[in-house]
């Protein structure tokens, strides 16, 4: 399962927007993929619930199922405080992960 993670607290809706874009784009590829935005921003919006990383971080329990990462660098990406958490507990995992910029290409 391809784990999609992003930026997302200091953008939610342009973020949201373009992950969302993202993985039907993978989906309809055939692809199976799970993204922690996707699942908790309807939640969040839908409940009043906070956005922030600590209120979402049991979602990381489903990185353990990731055969990749994908990791989008969309506006706010270097300096996001929730994705850079994510991406310290995914390095040691051996796990290949690919970072996509805007448009969806692959960069190193």
């Amino acid at each position: 399962m391809i784990i999609v993670l992003n930026p997302y607290s200091k953008n939610p809706k342009e973020n949201f927007d373009k992950t969302f874009e993202y993985v039907k784009k993978l989906m309809n590829e055939g692809k199976e993929v799970f993204s922690p935005v996707i699942y908790g921003h309807y939640l969040a919006e839908k409940m009043g619930l906070k956005i922030d990383y600590k209120t979402w971080e049991f979602l990381n329990d489903f990185f353990q199922c990731a055969t990749e990462f994908h990791v989008l660098c969309l506006p706010g990406w270097g300096k996001s405080e929730g994705l850079n958490k994510e991406l310290k507990k995914i390095a040691p995992m051996g796990i290949p992960i690919k970072c996509f910029d805007n448009e969806f290409i692959e960069v190193e």
